[in-house]
């Protein structure tokens, strides 16, 4: 018996490279869904590292051992390619393109599992001379390879389908069984490469491993002619300098492009701004057209030119730029966005999350989000990229579901990475982490409405200082006025309170922007928007009639019904008209 041809040791090694980095890299994604740390770079990252890893594993056994692990080389290269298209794939925003990413991930499981079934073959066909025998143990170790495999694959599916969490958790459990039993067969297998006993004549049975062994997959490689080899590198190298130079290539010269893109968009006209866009020079069908946006101020006659990535006027004159800062009309930067703001997940991270955390029935317990949708779709979790991105875009871009960017200092923004929303202030600081599933200002961001992760309600100021909040309030609990007011209203969950007058009047607590309760309970009437009146209740239904703005009583009497007054130029209020119960009007001069 001769010493085998392999190196054992190296080849060890080698393999338990790739098992070690595919478990680490699966347990750190499972565990950002739950604690934040894998964002869209690093993710990328992870990616090349995993291309790499596999080349060099591939170009490790091609030099060593020519076609001995030709079946190996040809798995490990298709991994590679998968790996390639699904980074490839990652960064286009289309739904459909998750399908396809989640195919990708079954066909890499499967050729892993094949991958350890072949390396498992050639170590037992150099550990035997018995054919027979060796037939029987490599039989025997597929077929409890594969019904492994298997098993997990039918575990995974229950748990897409059913959602339930007991069945995730079986699964990741039967992942770490798999990374156990793959160092295992690294383990044995490094037995068998210590020997070597001559040619081997693979037994011909009605097996997978035959049936692998029998197709073209375990030809041996032909002598490539050298010039033609030469010529389909230099082939791709130039498809692949094309398209580089097709994706960063914008048609910047071209005024015959801007003019027709400003024609297209005149309807983003804002307040004397033009829009217009021009693409680069990659086909559509690509996925990797993209767009580069600039304006043009119809006062000035100033033109940015397109270098912005995104451009979305409100009413007060700033924009997004797409990327880490907001601009004025002028097209000078106000505001630089800090990272943490800036910082999102990947397309597989974001489905993964989605799929762990976001199910009725998984951690949160919560069915429904804010406005009562149920968490029971799969297109939602296949969609979610695009929902996310398009979450972000929205709330940076100052959307006018809310309110225009920087009012009272501050402004709402999306985080994708820890799937929040927070408060961002003009000098680029962070005034509210991202970590309320929902935050709702009011007109003029003053105060915000937000639910946290464990679905407690409450209220924050334009600081970001949590003011109230508990797990029994709901949206419809508070009312939220504006800065000029002062204060915000709140309903109570304990029963000692009264709710709702004789005459039909709701009673509210009040509280200001420092989180200071009144005293008492009150009623509100709907206008007023400087001065705005609160009938106060301290028991039996009796109340006074108060005027509050800026968070003060400014009169308050039991003579009145409601009460009407503005503020001068300079903040003050200095009269009031009082409306008697009877009706009559009179004047109320508080300086």
């Amino acid at each position: 018996m001769e010493r085998s041809k392999f190196n054992s040791g190296t080849i060890r090694k080698a393999f338990l490279a790739i098992v070690v980095f595919n478990f680490a890299n699966l347990i750190l994604h499972f565990i950002s869904c739950y604690f934040p740390v894998v964002f869209l770079q690093l993710d990328y990252g992870l990616y090349i590292a995993k291309i790499s890893i596999y080349l060099a594993l591939y170009l490790f056994l091609k030099k060593n051992f020519g076609n001995c692990f030709i079946v190996c080389q040809r798995f490990i290269m298709a991994t590679i390619v998968l790996d390639a298209a699904e980074l490839y794939m990652s960064n286009m925003r289309n739904g459909n393109f998750s399908y396809i990413l989640l195919l990708f991930v079954l066909f890499k499981f499967i050729l892993d599992c094949l991958l350890f079934m072949e390396y498992k073959c050639i170590a037992m066909q150099e550990s035997f001379v018995d054919r027979d025998y060796e037939k029987v143990l490599v039989n025997r170790e597929n077929n409890s390879w594969i019904k492994f495999n298997i098993f997990i694959l039918t575990c995974f599916g229950a748990a897409f389908f059913s959602k339930q969490p007991l069945l995730l958790f079986f699964t990741v459990f039967m992942l770490i069984v798999r990374f156990v039993y793959e160092i295992l067969i690294i383990r044995s297998a490094s037995l068998g490469f210590r020997f070597y006993e001559g040619p081997k004549v693979f037994v011909e049975d009605k097996t997978l491993t035959w049936m692998i062994h029998r197709t073209g997959f375990y030809r041996k490689n032909k002598k490539c002619n050298p010039v033609l080899k030469k010529c389909l590198l230099g082939a791709v190298g130039i498809i692949l300098l094309l398209g580089l130079y097709a994706y960063f290539s914008y048609d910047d010269n071209m005024d015959h492009v801007q003019l027709s893109s400003k024609q297209e968009l005149k309807y983003r006209e804002t307040e004397g701004i033009s829009c217009y866009y021009v693409s680069n020079k990659m086909p559509e069908w690509t996925g990797l057209r993209r767009e580069k946006f600039g304006f043009t101020n119809n006062e000035t006659g100033m033109d940015t030119g397109a270098r912005f990535k995104s451009i979305d006027f409100d009413k007060t004159g700033i924009t997004w730029d797409g990327d880490d800062k907001y601009i004025d009309r002028n097209g000078n930067t106000i505001t630089m966005i800090p990272f943490a703001a800036l910082i999102t997940t990947s397309h597989r991270q974001h489905i993964l999350r989605y799929f762990v955390t976001n199910s009725p029935r998984f951690l949160d317990g919560y069915t429904y989000d804010y406005y009562g949708h149920a968490y029971d779709d799969h297109d939602d979790c296949i969609d979610y990229w695009n929902s996310m991105s398009e979450l972000r875009d929205k709330y940076f871009n100052n959307s006018d579901y809310f309110t225009p960017a920087f009012q009272s200092g501050v402004t709402v923004f999306y985080s994708g990475f820890y799937d929040c929303y927070g408060l961002l202030r003009k000098d680029g600081t962070i005034a509210a982490k991202p970590v309320y599933r929902w935050l709702e200002p009011n007109d003029d961001s003053s105060l915000a409405y937000i639910q946290d992760k464990r679905g407690n309600h409450g209220v924050i100021n334009s600081d970001g200082k949590v003011l109230i909040k508990h797990i029994n309030f709901r949206s419809w609990d508070f009312y939220l006025f504006s800065s000029d007011i002062g204060v915000f209203a709140f309903e109570s969950w304990d029963d000692k309170y009264i709710y709702q007058t004789d005459n039909g009047e709701r009673l509210y607590h009040l509280m200001d922007k420092d989180g200071n309760e009144w005293d008492g309970l009150y009623s509100f009437m709907v206008q007023g928007t400087q001065v705005k009146t609160f009938h106060k209740y301290t028991g039996d239904y009796e109340y006074t009639t108060i005027a509050v703005s800026d968070g003060k009583i400014l009169f308050e009497s039991d003579q009145y019904e409601e009460f009407i007054g503005e503020k001068e130029d300079d903040g003050r209020v200095t009269e009031l008209i009082g409306i008697k119960k009877s009706g009559e009007k009179e004047t109320i001069y508080l300086e």
